[in-house]
């Protein structure tokens, strides 16, 4: 009788597959990872446990190391319709070892952004500056409106780095102020005409002040708005810190 015995050739690569394949499905990640279902972000560690959640609803979530730490954070843009507009927050998590609640930033009816900025060799998270949102809404949303802070991620918080950047803001108030002029003429912004570029006068007189020039703000508005409501507005704008 002959004795077949087995192909030990066969058995070996097939225990080597199987064990491969073991190791490869108990493999950790080397960072925490995040999964976006239905609105909600589920956080993971490295060993794929749940760690947390975040209900964001209709948002975008991107990644990016803002503070060149090695780790990526999650920035997560957040959308929410009201009276046919669209209003922005910005909310932030550390990526470091799990993923944490960092802060959030409400920027109202500018989308944040976040783009790299070569003075402060550093990214920038760039939002809206709401404080006169609902002013420029009540007066029809008429005019490019687009007024802007700016934030740094410093490990810890998400401080307002707006006066560190107050060339940024001369620039665009430059070229604004220049638009504005030889659009209508410096002494010819009726109330008709200013209602049109309102948005852009909001925008000049809050970039004024978030780079805390507050003089210059005042100045700006009173020359391109001429309504009958003009002092109510200043006394707003002087309320603003």
């Amino acid at each position: 009788m002959i004795i077949m015995l087995p192909d030990f050739r066969y058995i070996f690569f097939c225990m080597i597959f199987f064990l491969g394949e073991i190791t490869a499905q108990e493999e950790p990640k080397d960072k925490p990872f995040w999964v976006l279902e239905n609105g909600i972000i589920l956080f993971f560690d490295v060993n794929g446990y749940e760690t947390d959640s975040y209900t964001c609803g209709e948002a975008s979530v991107s990644e990016l190391d803002l503070n060149s730490d090695g780790y990526e954070e999650l920035i997560v843009t957040q959308k929410r319709r009201m009276g046919g507009n669209l209003f922005y927050s910005l909310v932030l998590f550390d990526g470091s070892r799990v993923f944490s609640f960092v802060d959030s930033i409400y920027s109202g009816l500018v989308e944040p952004e976040v783009d790299y900025h070569s003075e402060l060799n550093s990214f920038v998270i760039i939002s809206g500056n709401p404080a006169m949102d609902s002013i420029f809404l009540s007066k029809g949303g008429r005019g490019s409106y687009n007024p802007v802070r700016y934030f740094v991620y410093d490990g810890e918080g998400i401080p307002d780095v707006s006066t560190d950047l107050y060339e940024d803001y001369s620039r665009t108030n430059e070229m604004l102020i220049e638009m504005l002029s030889g659009q209508y003429g410096d002494d010819s912004y009726i109330c008709e005409a200013s209602e049109k570029v309102f948005g852009t006068v909001l925008t000049i007189v809050l970039n004024f002040l978030a780079s805390e020039e507050k003089a210059l703000a005042l100045k700006y508005f009173e020359k391109f708005y001429n309504c009958p409501d003009k002092q109510i507005m200043i006394t707003k704008l002087q309320e603003l810190n």
